[in-house]
């Protein structure tokens, strides 16, 4: 029978001091690759709109996918994910409603079963909504799915933002601290240099005003 052993109290000292020395360093390890699961073909439009988005350089680039509500956009998202670089980047997903979360974390889950997903909305405990938090601060949180406050969630590794339903009202924050999720979607996008992608099947004038400028 294996015996669990106490780590002796001074080990958080003897580490420092062999840090100190030299005789040891400190190494992060690399995560892994995602698991994916294959999803169902693309229709022409779908596999048009993932040509084009995969067609571009890595960097900061906004991007409107317009298509009528059951066209398929939430498919195009995850296809998008699966098909970025293996060095695992964490993926920031906002939704405007917490209904529209358990659908949306199921299909997530079911396409990327070894991924580490969290999800951050009001209706969750005080207690899940920080272990959330702090999972994706340090790194570990793989994707984040959440309402307008998760644009403020730490990802020091951060690789993609999608903006699902970008048009609606409730990505607008108008008591208290106010601030448009979508908009700062984009800004954050742009200060880490990756790419966010704005779904919607009525777009916003903002959003169609910035595609035709």
């Amino acid at each position: 029978m294996t015996q669990a052993r106490q780590v002796t109290p001074q080990a958080s000292k003897l580490l420092a001091e062999w840090l100190a020395s030299g005789w040891v360093e400190r190494v992060e390890p690399m995560p892994a690759a995602l698991t994916i699961t294959p999803g169902p073909d693309l229709n022409a439009e779908q596999q048009a709109a993932l040509r084009a988005l995969t067609a571009q350089p890595d960097g900061f680039q906004p991007w409107l996918l317009h298509g009528v509500t059951g066209s398929g956009k939430t498919e195009v998202y995850l296809q998008w994910i699966g098909q970025r670089p293996a060095e695992r980047r964490q993926v920031l997903v906002l939704v405007p409603e917490i209904n529209l979360t358990p659908q949306l974390i199921e299909r997530f889950e079911r396409r990327f079963p070894s991924s580490h997903l969290v999800v951050q909305h009001s209706n969750l405990a005080d207690g899940e909504r920080l272990k959330g938090w702090v999972a994706a601060w340090q790194g570990e949180a793989d994707i984040v799915i959440g309402t307008r406050l998760s644009v403020f969630t730490p990802l020091p590794r951060l690789g993609l933002i999608v903006v699902d339903e970008e048009h609606d009202g409730s990505f607008k924050q108008q008591d208290g601290l106010r601030y448009h999720a979508r908009d700062l979607a984009v800004w954050r996008a742009r200060t880490a240099g990756v790419p966010v992608l704005l779904g919607s099947a009525t777009p916003s004038l903002e959003t169609v005003a910035n595609v035709v400028a």
